[in-house]
């Protein structure tokens, strides 16, 4: 069951456009100011737990790019899970609870600094919101029963072993699992979507806990592009007439796993992919889509603070008369938990695994050619 903070954000009343706008075309003014008044605090070190200075501005970064994204497309669902994921990351790598009441009061300062008295009202409800369900947010990030995106998989065996290995730093044995485990290409997209990914998640929930550390975490991403490399050679089609595509991650992004996963089981399915990987900068990647127009275009968001960045650049696609009729597919946990969120930055769709993407495209392509 949904805690009720869910169906509060839900019905939180939208910002207006004009809002909206003025809180993104302030964004840096506003993110100095709380950068510096936090800075300035003489307790701040003891905040954040004595951790650099610089990790706190990280967040102040992705504060104010995801709330960019939530005034503009009205995405208050996303509010209960991220922010809670902000809480128990940040807590459980040093912070004091204590820091994000300051934090949010600056943002509501730096707010009313920078934007217009009417849309300085607008947003700082929802800042105030926030404030006032602080100790909900705590109470959450402390429950092991609240799952923000890192969970939601069936403990299979395999994924077990998978697990135990990564954490224990054993490439080889990870390997041989893979190797024993798949024999078909139709095995490698089941081991990735039903072995890997829920072991990854699992990852990820323990450094969000912080029962790992980030070196860990980096150490069982990179053993799983390792498997990936190793694995899906042996099953590359021939050209079976489809495509062209192109998939990344978005700008900023540096979880690349998904896209690369979904970009392998494409190419299975005879796709033509341009595999981007990680932090593709906008204007680079609209200067390669114009070289050769690709028929698909593929996003991969795994931290929400992205979307926006997502936003813009197929704003600019749609706009582009050579790149206008590219379909546009995206993935990520946000999508599952806002669908519409596909539709509002303009995407064609959205898929929540591999094989969710290879249908989407087969479907696309079938209308396109018949």
């Amino acid at each position: 069951m949904e805690h009720r903070l869910f169906k509060e954000a839900q019905a939180l009343p939208a910002v207006s456009h004009a809002a909206a706008l003025a809180y993104r075309d302030n964004m840096e003014k506003l993110r100095l100011q709380v950068d510096k008044e936090m800075a300035a605090f003489t307790d701040i070190l003891p905040l954040i737990g004595f951790s650099p200075v610089e990790m706190m501005q990280v967040n102040h970064r992705h504060h104010v790019q995801f709330m960019a994204t939530v005034f503009r497309l009205s995405a208050h669902s996303l509010l209960p899970k991220v922010v809670v994921w902000v809480y128990r990351s940040y807590h459980n790598h040093g912070f004091s609870y204590d820091y994000f009441p300051r934090e949010l009061r600056a943002w509501q300062r730096a707010v009313s600094s920078h934007l217009e008295p009417a849309a300085a009202a607008e947003v700082n409800r929802l800042y105030q919101w926030m404030l006032e369900h602080h100790r909900d947010f705590c109470e959450l990030a402390d429950s092991a029963d609240y799952t923000t995106f890192s969970a939601g998989f069936d403990a299979q065996k395999q994924m077990q072993i998978l697990l135990a290995h990564m954490l224990n730093n054993n490439y080889r044995a990870c390997l041989e699992l893979a190797v024993t485990s798949v024999h078909s290409p139709e095995d490698l997209a089941g081991f990735y979507q039903d072995v890997m990914t829920p072991a990854l998640h699992e990852i990820g929930r323990l450094w969000e806990m912080g029962e790992i550390s980030a070196v860990q975490e980096h150490l069982a991403t990179a053993i799983s592009m390792r498997i990936m490399s190793a694995m899906y050679g042996g099953f590359v089609m021939g050209d079976a007439g489809k495509g062209k595509a192109v998939i990344t991650a978005a700008p900023n992004e540096f979880h690349e796993v998904g896209a690369r996963m979904i970009s392998d089981q494409l190419e299975m399915d005879g796709w033509q992919v341009d595999y981007l990987g990680a932090n593709s900068p906008a204007q680079d990647l609209l200067a390669l889509l114009r070289q050769v127009p690709p028929f698909l275009l593929g996003f991969s968001i795994v931290v929400p603070f992205n979307i926006e960045a997502v936003r813009r650049i197929i704003e600019e696609i749609r706009a582009d008369e050579i790149l206008k009729n590219i379909k546009i597919m995206v993935g990520g946990p946000v999508f599952s938990l806002e669908p519409e969120l596909c539709r509002k930055i303009g995407a064609d769709g959205y898929a929540t695994s591999g094989g969710q993407a290879v249908e989407l495209a087969r479907q696309w392509w079938k209308e396109r050619t018949e």
